[in-house]
């Protein structure tokens, strides 16, 4: 809304670049002020309440005695704002260097420019006339009896000026002589009234004024910017139609949201840099996938998530902004080159061949097979039937349901009746048919991604650095062993038995352990037996193909 508001559209990337932490800056002013009004707001209240009557019916004799604690000390706006520049000096440190970069280069607006956007009444003639005016009237009677007076320089660069002395000291202007006047009698406060107005805005003009002011812009650094100095940088450098839109009373609204994705995003871009992946391309995805140590326990926006998925979410941030709103998210999703770069199962798989098809039909028959197997098991094996993880994974991974048998025997004594357990075949068919039918889904919500993304970079700012595998000794099998394919469905259940000897602790019984690895090792020669099946079923389909 902003964008479109200010006038974004058709301007240029550094323009585009000074409006982000311009709107960055006041927003970061902003929100410290209000944080700051609504922290004395707060304790204003509770010191209020302290000073009512505890008793309706003594409120007057209560009240009477009860006296304020004096004036309510709450952390001000600079300091609200010195804090959260160092809570979060990480982000907000890029945020001043890019402004400073752009000051460097740039020009700074003239202030009778800034005061005649925000105040088109005001005169600046108009407004030293009036100065003259009120310091000649309200001021200036009271300094002479106080031992101030005029002179006029004779040599001199200043020759013909009159200029104001006060003792050893010479001002050659009312700006200067106010100030100074300021300090040494504070009993006139009230006399000089709001003529201060006046000469903050002359002082401001001043040639040596605005020459200091650029030297303290060019040093700002998030260790020495102050709410002040911020304020007056953003006056002088930021585009001028933010600034006089935040001198209205009404503004546009800036969510404080973009202090939350800033941080975000700034890990985004570090990641993003540290593994050259600008552009999704396989090899870049490669490189950062590599670098994200989520923990695989997390909860997953597609049961067929990868680490990939995880590269190309981080890249698509990158090039699109923080995946926060609806805009952000249609933009990803219409994003050409993130198309080709998600994978499957978010990108239709290429063409199958007949003998594919072929082997995904067998394969699909062996699937039931297995899935019947891991219904014996829970029925009749009681190790597995007394296995807590087994009762809970195998009914869900191979869509298995539980029905209770009747027995004669209705004894009290029978507590657990004999059970079976079924395939629901049109469930299990459901839950894999990505595997044997071309099916592309869609990207998860937004919510579930934005929930990804964040598990991603706070597991990366936690992680330790890995050392790098030795890819030689990965690649050079020397063992000459066939591996298990963790992908195939049918081998879930040898997967998890293995698993389970792999995990067994020290104080588990003998025959726990030679159970289960008899039950490996029986579930190894099925399964083998299965495919070598599979391979001579697929082969004479292939034969009858030919010969057809």
């Amino acid at each position: 809304k902003a964008h479109s508001l200010l006038h974004l559209q058709n301007v240029g990337e550094q323009e585009l670049k000074r409006m982000s932490w311009s709107l960055i800056l006041t927003v970061c002013l902003e929100s410290c002020e209000y944080e700051a009004a609504s922290l004395k707001r707060k304790a204003e209240k509770a010191a209020e309440k302290e000073c009512e009557p505890n008793n309706s019916e003594m409120g007057g004799v209560l009240a009477s005695g009860a006296t304020p604690k004096g004036a309510v000390q709450t952390p001000s706006k600079s300091e609200t704002f010195r804090k959260f520049l160092t809570a979060n000096s990480s982000w907000v440190g890029r945020v001043i260097s890019d402004a400073v970069e752009y000051a460097k280069a740039g020009t700074p607006r003239d202030p009778d420019v800034i005061a005649e956007e925000i105040s088109p009444d005001l005169d600046a003639q108009n407004d030293d006339k009036l100065l003259r005016e009120k310091f000649s009237k309200d001021v200036w009677p009271s300094l002479r009896v106080r031992g101030w007076n005029t002179k006029i320089l004779d040599e001199g660069p200043l020759v013909g000026q009159s200029i104001f002395v006060y003792h050893d000291k010479t001002f050659a202007s009312i700006s200067e002589t106010v100030q100074y006047a300021q300090t040494q009698h504070p009993e006139l406060s009230k006399s000089f009234g709001d003529i201060v107005e006046h000469v903050e805005r002359n002082m401001k003009r001043s040639e040596s004024f605005r020459s200091h002011l650029r030297e303290q812009h060019l040093a700002m650094t998030s260790e020495n910017a102050t709410f002040e100095l911020v304020e007056e940088f953003l006056k002088v450098y930021a585009p001028l139609q933010l600034v006089v839109d935040r001198a209205n009373e009404k503004k546009l609204p800036l969510s404080r949201k973009v202090l939350s994705s800033c941080p975000i995003m700034s890990k985004v871009f570090q990641l993003v840099k540290k593994a050259d992946a600008k552009d999704p391309k396989s090899e870049a995805m490669e490189r950062l996938s590599s670098m994200i140590t989520i923990d695989k326990r997390k909860a997953l926006p597609h049961p067929e998530w990868t680490f990939y998925q995880d590269a190309v979410l981080t890249c698509a941030v990158h090039r699109h902004g923080y995946i926060d709103n609806d805009k952000v998210y249609s933009g990803i999703l219409a994003d050409d080159k993130l198309k080709l770069a998600w994978g499957s199962p978010f990108l239709p798989l290429p063409e199958r061949s007949a003998e594919q098809l072929c082997w995904d039909k067998h394969k699909w028959q062996e699937l039931k097979v297995v899935a019947k197997r891991a219904g014996g098991l829970l029925a009749n094996d009681t190790t597995i039937a007394k296995s807590d993880f087994f009762q809970q994974w195998l009914p869900e991974v191979f869509c298995l349901e539980k029905h209770e048998l009747e027995t004669v025997d209705s004894s009290p004594n029978n507590d657990s009746p004999p059970v079976t357990w079924t395939v629901n075949v049109e469930h299990l068919e459901s839950k894999y048919e990505r595997i044997f039918k071309n099916i592309t889904f869609d990207l998860p919500s937004k919510k579930e991604l934005v929930k990804r993304l964040k598990g991603i970079l706070a597991a990366t700012d936690q992680a330790s650095p890995v050392p790098k595998p030795d890819e030689a000794r990965l690649h050079n099998n020397t063992y000459n062993k066939a591996t298990l394919d963790l992908k195939d469905p049918s081998n879930e259940i040898l997967i998890q038995l293995i698993r389970g000897v792999l995990n067994l602790k020290k104080n588990v019984g003998i025959d726990v352990a030679r159970s289960l690895l008899s039950k490996a090792l029986d579930e190894a020669q099925k399964r083998a037996e299965e495919e070598r099946k599979l391979c001579r079923a697929v082969e004479l389909s292939g034969e009858k193909a030919m010969q057809m």
